[in-house]
């Protein structure tokens, strides 16, 4: 059922931005347990610029394109070769999918749109494991 969490392309997005063969590799299709919300500025920075996640807990990663031009979010999976997550976002859009991350560690967040990441555009993921508990600001 598409609009449930999966990243899906629209047919007002798909005008030579790039094209997905498949779905990042931590996409899951199950309900999500925790919910984040990353903005992206065409001052080339995402807010927050860290962002949390438990390893193993569906999460729903939201990116809103609060700019004129488009922006994208992706991490690499641990090894490097595949994308772990990735949302692309036309001006304007919000767009989301539910991630499951089993692998702790830091990653870093990037704009894969040409000059973004180069601009300053970055971050980082922090997938905490299992039994640590999620920085709650106390």
């Amino acid at each position: 059922m598409p609009g449930h969490g999966d990243h899906t392309a629209s047919p007002e997005t798909g005008r030579g931005a790039h094209a997905h063969m498949q779905p990042a590799k931590g996409v899951v299709d199950a309900v999500p347990q925790e919910v984040v919300h990353i903005r992206a500025f065409d001052e080339l920075r995402f807010e927050p610029k860290r962002i949390e996640v438990q390893a193993g807990v569906p999460t729903r990663i939201e990116l809103e394109n609060v700019g004129a031009i488009e922006h994208a979010l992706v991490i690499k999976t641990p090894d490097g070769e595949q994308d772990w997550v990735h949302i692309h976002v036309p001006p304007g859009v919000t767009d989301a999918a539910t991630y499951q991350l089993d692998t702790p560690g830091t990653y870093p967040l990037l704009c894969t749109i040409p000059g973004h990441t180069e601009g300053g555009m970055i971050g980082e993921l922090v997938v905490l494991a299992a039994n640590s508990p999620a920085h709650s600001g106390h």
